[in-house]
């Protein structure tokens, strides 16, 4: 069973329950594949041995929830399909608590067999996350480099935060686990193991990890002072006196150390705060966007699954990313779920820390180490869902609902009443039916749609593949993303001339808006196929939805601004330049097609102005430095700025950065041939395929929020919308 368990764990936490298991739908079929043979075991082992349905503690509150999701759902009906994909995996994760908590109450599993099964499928997570910084180490000849560019480790859980989601569980298990084994061997392997876990926490620099897992060790501290009756001052001043001095050396080191990891941890904390891309006011307009939902439907809430909709209505996508989730659990109910959400996630927490407090209290030995473990763990878990929700991921949230298992499954657990005996597990029984039913149904319709963006992407035939989409559409008419690729493919053969095809595409984005109105993508590639079909008034109506779904991209209004233009609508079109160049994109020079007409000459010349970063802090900031260095002859410095851009550089657009400034600077010393060279190398680093990724997080839309794979560009080609940055073209154009 151990070795059952550890296979599962494996195959989960290596790609069944990643990203990568959700998406690629060979892996998905997998994965229901397994599912249903572990079901159909766990089903005819308990009819053999006659086992016996017991109660658990979240009887009452898997009650709540589900008429809570019922009643959102009937409140949010329009939208049925895509609340249906969270139901799904909230229905799974539901019927595994069940299956978990009989395997315990029946004892055909312990305690122990769980946490190895789950620490050795942890061992390939971290195995590949130290993989990725070894090769990063081992591709740079200078270590100090290397040290320098280490990126944040994601192993196979595809991203850091949520790998500190799956470490902050992991950690507290394993500790646990170390002190109740009695091999020597195994002791110190555990302690190298819980140090190796720690270690890549840390260097996830996930802020809600490092919160999460010192919460957890603080319960567990609590646990451990109550369990000697130390909570209390003076029973505490008492007790202190009577350790030898060994033990109070040793118990003073340990408080030190603690204070010192606290200390440094909040330094490192506020710093981060302080970084590109992760300052407060990032969580901040999310955080406001679920509150403005919340308003907008207090008592019931928009459905489960449905915030990354609401994100995209109050957000600016581009350049934003598109989100799943409001990256904090109260808020990510309120804005779903509404007040009785709320209602029922505040009961839920109150039976979950009642139940952990008699379960802790009944345990004693070995069994109460493994409880504070599984406690610890599960604090440390619903400490970081309140400033990311990593259990979006269902390895995480898999991760999760083991160490709840562990903690709040009654150690004596008491039988249902009589009639339940036979009507509880056929209902798990039947729930399980129902989920692997629509699960390979779903499956079926998406290994198809698959296929089809395949087989167009290869042949670049987009409209016979627009066209095969049709059947995946009324297999499944109310998932919207589908009409979404539809018209992306019908918009991509139109590109080639196919005047039809661009009639098609409209239609077939039109049928996605009215399911989903908030995406601006959309909105700009209906407007770019009305354009080309000549209906100008339509093409300029939607790109202005565009724009006003995301207000700070200057390409979208830019493509206004020339629609307008074209449309001899000049006081509009200058209005909208004005803002694009002065206000959106004010401090970069223009690339060639910002001058092509008089209008944008004249507004260009009426004021643009050229801003200077005091402080460089990317690539592209040191070299711009490195630049000037050379143009008052400082080439030291210019070499030390470029130290520091290589330092940075990160994708493949920084790395183009870097070999402009070697370019410039072997210009400054005269070698023609380096000059050459060097700008050969940030062209090559630049070329892009037809339909590589335009707006870079933007393909969340597809992955995160629908859980579907896409078409990785989202404009289409008669949307202007520039990949490279324009200061860096020209730039390349002028050495």
């Amino acid at each position: 069973m151990r070795a059952v368990i550890a296979a599962l764990f494996t195959y989960l936490l290596a790609g069944g329950a990643t990203f990568n298991g959700v998406l690629l739908p060979e892996m998905k079929e997998l994965t229901l594949g397994w599912m249903a043979l572990l079901v159909l075991v766990w089903l005819l082992v308990r009819w053999r041995r006659s086992w016996v349905w017991h109660r658990t503690v979240l009887d009452g509150v898997v009650l709540l929830w589900a008429l809570s999701f019922a009643l959102s759902l009937l409140a949010n009906v329009e939208i049925w399909r895509r609340i249906a994909i969270g139901v799904w995996y909230v229905s799974l994760y539901i019927a595994l608590w069940y299956v978990i908590h009989d395997l315990l109450a029946n004892e055909a599993v312990s305690h122990e067999m769980l946490i190895d099964g789950f620490l050795i499928g942890g061992l390939i997570v971290l195995y590949f996350a130290y993989r990725q910084l070894i090769g990063v180490v081992a591709a740079q000849p200078d270590l100090s480099l290397a040290l320098s560019r280490l990126p944040r480790p994601v192993g196979t859980i595809g991203n850091p935060n949520a790998l500190g989601g799956f470490l902050v569980v992991l950690i507290p298990l394993v500790v646990a686990r170390q002190l109740t084994v009695t091999h020597r061997v195994a002791r110190y392997l555990l302690a190298l193991y819980a140090a190796a876990a720690l270690v890549l926490l840390v260097l996830t620099a996930s802020r809600g990890g490092g919160v999460g897992i010192a919460a957890g060790f603080a319960v567990w501290g609590l646990l451990l002072l109550a369990q000697r009756q130390l909570l209390s001052p003076s029973r505490l001043r008492a007790w202190w006196p009577s350790q030898v001095g060994r033990r109070r050396v040793a118990l003073l080191g340990v408080g030190a150390l603690a204070v010192i990891i606290l200390l440094v941890g909040t330094i490192v904390l506020v710093r981060s705060f302080s970084e590109p891309g992760r300052q407060p006011s990032h969580r901040a307009a999310i955080y406001e966007v679920a509150i403005r939902m919340f308003l907008e439907k207090p008592l019931l809430g928009h459905g489960l699954f449905t915030f990354g909709r609401g994100l995209a209505e109050g957000q600016s996508m581009p350049p934003d990313t598109a989100h799943s989730h409001a990256h904090n659990i109260p808020l990510q109910v309120a804005a779903e779920q509404g007040i009785v959400g709320l209602f029922v996630l505040a009961i839920t927490v109150i039976v979950l820390i009642r139940a952990m407090q008699c379960n802790w209290r009944a345990a004693g030995g070995g069994s109460r180490i493994m409880t504070e473990g599984a406690i610890a763990s599960v604090t440390a878990f619903g400490v970081h869902q309140l400033t990311d929700i990593p259990a979006m991921m269902p390895a995480v949230a898999l991760s999760g609902l083991l160490a709840l298992a562990l903690a709040v499954a009654p150690l004596s657990p008491a039988p249902v009443l009589r009639w339940q005996k036979r009507a509880s597990p056929l209902g798990i029984a039947a729930l399980w039916l129902l989920l692997l039913g629509t699960g390979y149904w779903s499956a079926g319709v998406y290994r198809e749609y698959v296929a089809v963006l395949r087989d167009g992407s290869r042949s670049h035939n987009f409209r016979v593949a627009a066209e095969r989409l049709q059947s995946v559409i009324e297999a499944d008419p109310s998932l919207a993303l589908y009409y979404l690729e539809q018209g992306e493919l019908f918009g991509l053969a139109a590109y080639g001339g196919d005047l039809q095809a661009a009639r098609e595409g409209v239609a077939a984005y039109d049928r996605f808006i009215a399911i989903e109105p908030s995406y601006a993508v959309a909105w700009a590639n209906k407007a770019a196929l009305h354009w080309q079909l000549g209906e100008r008034e339509q093409a300029i109506e939607a790109m202005q939805r565009a724009v006003e779904l995301a207000p700070r991209s200057w390409e979208l209004a830019f493509n206004l601004g020339m629609y307008l233009e074209a449309a001899g609508e000049t006081d509009s079109a200058r209005e909208i330049y004005e803002r694009v160049f002065f206000a959106l994109y004010p401090c970069l020079p223009t690339p060639p097609e910002w001058e092509e007409t008089p209008l944008r000459r004249e507004v260009l010349a009426s004021g643009r102005v050229t801003c200077t970063d005091e402080t460089p802090n990317d690539t592209s900031d040191h070299v711009q430095s490195a630049i000037e260095a050379l143009s008052t002859g400082d080439r030291a410095a210019a070499q030390s700025w470029l130290n520091q851009a290589q330092r940075a550089a990160d994708t493949r657009q920084d790395q183009a950065w870097l070999h402009l400034g070697r370019a410039r600077l072997a210009q400054f010393d005269g070698d023609a041939a380096a000059v050459e060279a060097e700008l050969d190398t940030a062209r090559a680093l630049l070329q892009r395929g037809f339909l590589d990724n335009d707006y870079g997080e933007g393909i969340n839309i597809a992955h995160s929020q629908y859980l579907r794979t896409a078409i990785q560009r989202l404009f289409l080609p008669q949307v202007y919308y520039p990949t490279d940055d324009p200061l860096l073209l020209r730039l390349i154009e002028e050495t």
